[in-house]
């Protein structure tokens, strides 16, 4: 069996991509919001009742009380963060632009296969970050990418590269 660290003793996400990573102060602390806006989904996922919010999102797509919440929830991390230009949720219709100045655009899906929420099958948060403006911009502009996990444990993967 292999030895774990334990947590007291496991570097935070923010560490490691001071230390390891060598991303930029400002993608860091992007990062590290939408993580923070991971837990706090994590929790309604826990906590929320499951069941339709009455709404429809821009595919058509009958929304679940968690795609709402969720959405709710990484609004307000990312308009929260100052970093953030213009983000693009596949619950919203439109880029929602927040501070012009500021140094990247979002694009995501705050709670993938939530239609499998019932079913109780893993579901995730899945986010791409672009320099700029989001909309014309290709998938491989991106300067870091996340997906989450949630279930037992959470699980968060990144690329910054």
């Amino acid at each position: 069996m292999k030895n774990t660290l334990p947590s007291t003793l496991r570097p935070s996400l923010n560490a490691h991509l001071l230390e390891q990573a060598n991303v930029p102060d400002a993608l860091r602390h992007l990062i590290v919001d939408i993580s923070r806006g991971c837990k706090y989904i994590s929790y309604a996922i826990q906590t929320t009742e499951a069941g339709l919010a009455g709404k429809v999102n821009q595919f058509g797509e009958e929304q679940q009380k968690l795609d709402v919440v969720s959405d709710g929830i990484v609004c307000t991390f990312l308009a929260e963060s100052h970093l953030v230009r213009s983000y693009v949720s596949e619950e919203q219709r439109e880029i929602v632009e927040l501070e012009p100045t500021a140094p990247y655009s979002v694009a995501f899906d705050p709670l993938d296969g939530s239609s499998l929420i019932e079913a109780n099958f893993a579901i995730g948060s899945i986010f791409g970050i672009y320099e700029g403006d989001v909309l014309g911009q290709k998938p491989s502009a991106q300067v870091a990418a996340l997906y989450v996990l949630y279930g037992p444990r959470t699980l968060l993967v990144y690329s910054t590269g």
